[in-house]
């Protein structure tokens, strides 16, 4: 039988103060086997670990999914390890963090890519009947791009995973190993959906999630980006496919809505890696283009069963309509996010005309970027790092009510925008 054992392994916050048998909850939820262990203050980063043939592939994928939850800080290493362990053990592991920096940092864009975790292997013992499995768990630690790769089994992009690193580290959040699935719908709506969702355990609270529907003639991979970012920093995000390419501003409207239902429904579907993972009282909508002047609409009509709503270079209208009425029954807290340079949805006919009609007591943020097209937000965008914190912060602002994020969205913005108003 595989052995993990975790030795004086470190755990972060309120499990840590509790005194809770961690080891008996990871068994729970793990099936791999560890040696007992009570959670307290002393804080001592040590693992050892020894893998077994047949199960070595399980322990890889259960440790890479553990290794988010270890302390930002510090190393860990293997020392002073028993003599059954010195003759069987495979790996020893050492980990460096990486220092904050501001969003704004002229180095960021280049950091970016490199921050949190370089893994180096430090010494290597192997046994015959484990070689294969000790390539996998080597690899699983190497860099942070791997891991994001292995995670999706190559099905989303890693600067997604890049931006939630950065993000994670600006705010103290925690990182979370990322999955996704597709799944189709049995809605008339919209046609499906990729569902991209953090990799909790059984004692972690649910997370708040976000669905997003794409722009016209958009489709999920367009955006693909947005589902590690937020999923990796514990928002579940589910992106619509919509019945067609061409569908309508009410088409995609209908789709938002039906989406939050469908979201909320995966929370109880037996079948569903998100069964139970869901906060269901923290929800947002999302759009970009003609999806998010659906995302104004759809808000008018779902109230208070969302806490946000984020139209990314919105169309305001159906396609060659100019906007008319207002939007004073949207009271669901706003981000709007243009482009100056936007000449499909120029500013002061699309996104600023919506963000003035919104009622003047709605919590809502008008963030215009200097540079950029139309398609800002999808994965051809110029400043995704950026645009994925401040969506971020603003989702978790409305989620949790918590003022960290609050001093990022009710501050002076970025030197990247040329406009950027709160009320």
């Amino acid at each position: 039988m595989t052995t993990l054992a975790y030795s004086q392994f470190c755990y972060q916050g309120a499990l840590a103060q509790s005194g809770a048998d961690l080891s008996s909850q990871f068994n729970a939820e793990s099936g791999i086997g560890c040696t007992p262990l009570r959670a307290g203050p002393v804080v001592l980063r040590r693992v050892v670990v020894v893998l077994a043939k047949d199960d070595a592939i399980t322990c890889a994928r259960r440790l890479a999914a553990e290794h988010d939850r270890l302390p930002q800080s510090g190393h860990i290493l293997v020392q002073r390890i028993p003599s059954f362990y010195a003759r069987n053990s495979l790996l020893y592991l050492g980990a460096d963090s990486p220092k904050r920096l501001p969003i704004n940092s002229q180095k960021q864009k280049t950091q970016d890519k490199q921050r949190l975790t370089k893994m180096n292997l430090l010494r290597i013992k192997t046994l015959s009947s484990g070689l294969i499995g000790l390539v996998l768990l080597a690899g699983a630690f190497s860099f942070s791009t791997a891991l994001a790769q292995d995670n999706s089994d190559g099905r989303y992009r890693p600067e997604g995973r890049t931006f939630a690193r950065a993000a994670a580290n600006m705010f103290d959040d925690r990182l979370f190993e990322a999955r996704t699935y597709d799944t189709g719908t049995g809605v008339a709506e919209f046609a499906g959906a990729t569902i991209f969702y953090p990799l909790t355990l059984s004692f972690d609270a649910p997370n708040g999630g976000v669905v997003m529907v794409p722009g016209y003639r958009g489709t999920p991979a367009v955006y693909d980006w947005w589902g590690p970012m937020l999923a990796s920093t514990g928002v579940i995000t589910m992106i619509i496919e919509t019945n067609t390419p061409e569908d309508s501003l009410e088409a995609r409207k209908n789709a938002l809505i039906a989406g939050v239902e469908f979201l909320k429904g995966e929370n109880d579907n037996p079948d569903s890696p998100i069964r139970g993972k869901l906060d269901t009282s923290n929800v947002g909508i999302m759009g970009h283009s003609l999806g998010g002047g659906a995302s104004l609409r759809a808000a008018e009509e779902l109230g208070s069963q969302i806490k946000a709503v984020i139209p990314l270079t919105p169309y305001c209208c159906e396609l060659g309509q100019s906007f008319e009425g207002d939007l004073s029954g949207v009271d669901v807290p706003t981000l709007i996010v243009t482009s100056a340079e936007d000449t499909i949805a120029p500013p002061e006919t699309h996104g600023r005309l919506l963000y003035d009609a919104l009622n003047s007591s709605t919590s809502r943020v008008y963030l215009e970027f200097a540079d950029g097209d139309h398609m800002l937000p999808s994965n051809s965008g110029q400043d995704l790092g950026t645009l994925g914190t401040y969506v971020y912060a603003f989702l978790k602002l409305h989620f949790t009510d918590n003022q960290k994020y609050g001093e990022l969205i009710n501050g002076d913005g970025e030197e990247q925008f040329s406009t950027y108003e709160t009320n």
